[in-house]
């Protein structure tokens, strides 16, 4: 057995992922791809050009040639945001048939702070003060939400039923299996900056795992998709007035940046604070 299967990465306070089973390689990629079945017949490098040219394009239907199952442990509010992943194929710990676990997951003093721009969070922390206030109303949540779940059981009130006092923050855990494709769509959303913090985390490992295995597809997943970036085409249309101009456009004033921006039809503040960003 390979001695990566087993191995568990501990995540947040009480989460994990852990690698069951997997089949499939760098090289197997490559063959799929030739539509091969010669082993050999090509170099471990004519393999490793291959799978970065399929990731360069967006090629992505060899990849699902490859299976990774994982187990892993989570609370629901994350699990909740894995489901969308549509592709995937969950057999979650049922709380119709079990008794949930005690385990809730814990702000841990890092409670953060709305976006300013957007409705998600942003990156600054509330003060100790209030830190300590927030982590306060959660642990008195919890022990309400489990003091009522595990009264309703005395009552003989059925576990299906009893499970909707659970918290949200309830630790839930189960196998989930999905093509090494899919797993690579879902890695780009939620190891995105913008995804929330929590599942990020979960990513990162799972992006980890991943690498011991195929790492040839990893780093080329990281080198054309994760740090990569697109234009769109008025985008692109600034980039080449600005390179056939021999312009810098952090030379501009403000007002005049706005101007050119506009002139090539990005219109929108949104779109031109994300053309900022991708030029940075």
């Amino acid at each position: 057995m390979n001695e990566l299967v087993g191995e568990k990465h501990d995540v947040l306070d009480d989460g994990f992922v852990r690698l069951i089973d997997y089949f499939g390689s760098d090289e197997a990629i490559a063959q799929a791809a030739r539509v091969s079945y010669s082993k050999g017949t090509k170099t471990v490098q004519d393999d490793a050009n291959l799978v970065r040219y399929l990731m360069r394009h967006e090629h992505f239907s060899p990849f699902s040639m490859c299976q990774v199952k994982l187990h892993a442990r989570m609370p629901l509010f994350i699990n909740v945001q894995w489901l969308r992943h549509d592709r995937f194929h969950w057999n979650l710990m049922s709380a119709r048939y079990s008794v949930m676990p005690k385990e809730k997951w814990l702000g841990d003093t890092e409670w953060r702070m709305p976006s300013s721009t957007n409705k998600q969070a942003g990156d600054a922390l509330l003060d100790t003060t209030t830190q300590i206030e927030a982590d306060t109303i959660q642990s008195t949540a919890y022990s309400l939400s489990e003091r009522y779940y595990q009264e309703l059981l005395e009552l003989n009130v059925c576990r299906e039923q009893a499970r909707s006092v659970l918290a949200f923050g309830q630790y839930t855990e189960g196998f989930v299996t999905a093509n090494l494709g899919d797993w690579l769509l879902f890695l780009r959303q939620r190891m995105d900056p913008h995804a929330q913090k929590e599942i990020q985390v979960y990513a990162n490992v799972i992006y980890d795992i991943l690498y011991e295995l195929f790492p040839v597809t990893m780093q080329a997943f990281i080198d054309y998709q994760y740090k990569s970036v697109s234009f769109s085409r008025l985008e692109m249309n600034v980039v080449r007035d600005l390179l056939s101009k021999n312009i810098n456009i952090f030379d501009l004033t403000p007002s005049e940046r706005v101007k050119l921006l506009e002139e090539h039809g990005l219109d929108s503040k949104r779109e031109r604070v994300e053309f900022f960003k991708k030029i940075k």
